[in-house]
């Protein structure tokens, strides 16, 4: 019995050993799993706030542009090209296909001049290159902001006009509209909500007040 009893409490003793490589190895494979977790959220997180510096540099951008587009219409009577805008150009420009770019970290900054009236009586808007109708461009222009990469250089599609205001486009609201990457074709003269069809755009001044 004694005998017994003593070679059953060596089995227990012998196997505990093996638990214990278990436990160890089940507590390693579970602090590299966390680590791994925290490595990915830390990248998620720079990337983020990388993200948010370049769009606030193109916003920031947007603003400057109008200004200089205002300066422009005081001395020729009309809004211009980026081209057209000499002195008052406050951006770092680039030489593409259609002349001047304006560039921003990661953004493209265009200029949209009206080309002429839709049917119902809205504004339309083209991009460098395209024919811009006199009479409209002394009264309206715009300049849009977009990432050079949608999702990477950046979420969003800031949208600026001769009133000041500032439309947004977020690509996580609107992503199939993010990943086409459209300029507007006609001048934004209010917000567009989803059940609209086109893409999604809100005052940023709404956005501010309500995060």
């Amino acid at each position: 019995m004694a005998r017994g009893w003593v070679a059953g409490y060596r089995g227990r003793v012998s196997l505990s050993p093996r638990r214990n490589e278990r436990a160890g190895l089940w507590w390693t494979l579970l602090l590299a799993l966390l680590a791994g977790v925290l490595v990915v959220l830390e990248h998620q997180r720079r990337q983020g706030a990388e993200r948010v510096a370049l769009e606030d540099t193109a916003l920031a951008a947007v603003k400057a542009l109008i200004a200089a587009e205002q300066a422009h219409r005081v001395s020729a009577g009309r809004y211009g090209w980026l081209e057209e805008l000499g002195e008052h150009l406050p951006l770092a420009t680039a030489s593409g296909p259609q002349g001047l770019e304006g560039r921003s970290g990661g953004y493209r900054i265009e200029v949209l001049l009206p080309s002429g009236r839709g049917p119902a009586g809205e504004v339309l808007l083209v991009p460098r290159g395209g024919a811009a109708d006199p009479l409209l461009a002394a009264r309206h222009v715009a300049v849009v902001a977009r990432p050079l990469v949608p999702g990477e250089s950046g979420w969003r599609v800031f949208y600026g006009d001769e009133t000041g205001r500032l439309f947004v486009q977020e690509g996580a609201i609107d992503a199939e509209g993010s990943r086409e990457n459209a300029l507007p074709r006609a001048r934004l003269e209010r917000p567009r909500s989803a059940n609209e069809p086109g893409a999604v755009w809100r005052l940023l001044d709404d956005l501010d007040k309500n995060p």
